[in-house]
Parts: structure tokens; sequence; C-alpha cells
């Protein structure tokens, strides 16, 4: 197994015979890496495969004097097993981060909306990332999904229940990425996977698709 950085596509990228494996996804923010997920293909699962990806991912990080905010589940779970990497993250930060979403989901529905977990500022929902079509899908050698979702937490293009891989929900149980909205063009319906409700939201920027 090997890792390497692959900074264009915001990500630690691991190899097994030099096929893609997995990767842990991060933003640059003020100097920091924000890990925000990480995923596993499903032929090297429970092989050790994500344990070593993260812990390659952070000596890389530790040699270069950079500071981490582990909001990715997997990735903060992980330092939590090994506190000797607990000095790479910074804990204000972190702590931060906690805080804002605790006050986000505390914080009753809109009147007019079905589900909590909607952004109060609707202007940050985030772009869709770079790809045109389903990223696993895509990585795995194939583009047979039937319909794409868009996440609303951080931008991931995935398929829908419909398609074979059904990436768009694997990747909503991979951490805090409840919502999707459609990514097919002259659709702007959202669906939440915690609430299990479909609606649409008044003042939120028309969805972006691929067409």
């Amino acid at each position: 197994m090997k890792v390497q950085d692959n900074p264009a596509e915001g990500r630690y990228e691991v190899l097994v015979d030099d096929e893609l494996a997995g990767f842990t996804e991060y933003k640059i923010r003020d100097g920091r890496h924000w890990f925000v997920h990480t995923e596993i293909g499903e032929r090297h699962g429970g092989k050790g495969v994500g344990a070593f990806l993260v812990r390659s991912a952070l000596d890389d990080l530790r040699t270069k004097g950079v500071q981490i905010v582990p909001t990715c589940p997997f990735v903060e779970g992980w330092i939590e097993r090994h506190p000797d990497y607990d000095d790479l993250v910074d804990h204000q930060a972190l702590e931060a981060f906690r805080t804002k979403l605790a006050e986000q989901r505390s914080r009753a529905p809109k009147p007019d909306l079905p589900c909590s977990h909607v952004p109060i500022d609707l202007s940050r929902v985030p772009v869709a990332m770079p790809v045109d079509g389903c990223a696993e899908c895509i990585e795995a050698g194939h583009r047979n999904w039937i319909h794409l979702r868009l996440c609303q937490a951080c931008g991931h293009v995935g398929c829908c229940d419909d398609s074979p891989g059904k990436h768009s929900a694997a990747h909503a149980r991979s951490g805090d990425h409840p919502l999707i909205r459609s990514y097919e063009p002259g659709e702007d319906w959202w669906y939440c996977f915690v609430d299990g409700v479909m609606f649409l939201v008044d003042g939120a920027p028309s969805a972006p698709s691929y067409g």
C-alpha cells in the first residue's frame, strides 16, 4: 500500500497494487487541513486500509508542520484511538465547529420547512465538486448511475438509490451529511435522509446540475 497527496482533488489517496482503494478528503482553511470525509472501497474494507491511510496522511502533515481539524468521524475516531496524534488537532477550531453545529441543530425548523437540517444561511450551501457524474462510480471505472444527487454539506455528487451503487445514501451514512438535492437538469427538490422527507426550499439558489 502507498498513500499520496492529491491537492488538485483535495484528498489523500491510498493505493493497493496501484489501484485506488480509498481516500480522505480535506479542505484547507486558514492554513489548516479540515478532514471532512473518508471512504474506503468495499473490496478493501476491514483490512486496515483506512487506518493506514489516515496515519500516513497525518504523518505527512506533521512533517509539514500543519494542524488539522477532524470533522470527519473516521479521522476523529482514529485520532481518539491514537492519542499520540492529538497534538496535530486544532482543538479550538474543532470545538468552535461543534458549537456552531449544535446551535444549528437546536434551532427549530423554519415554519415552511419540514426539516431542521436545512442550513440557516442558504447562501452557504456548497457547489458541486468538479465531477461530471457519481464520484465513486467514475473511480470504479463505470458510469451506470441512473440519477445524481448533490450533498448539501460538502458538495459530493453521488448516484441515487435506484442506481446500482446507491452512493449518495452511502455518503450520507458516512458522517454528518443528511441533506441532498437533485443534481438533475430542471429539478430543484431536497431530501433529508435523517427525517425521510422530500421538500422544496423557498429562497434557496437554483440547484446546479451537470446537464
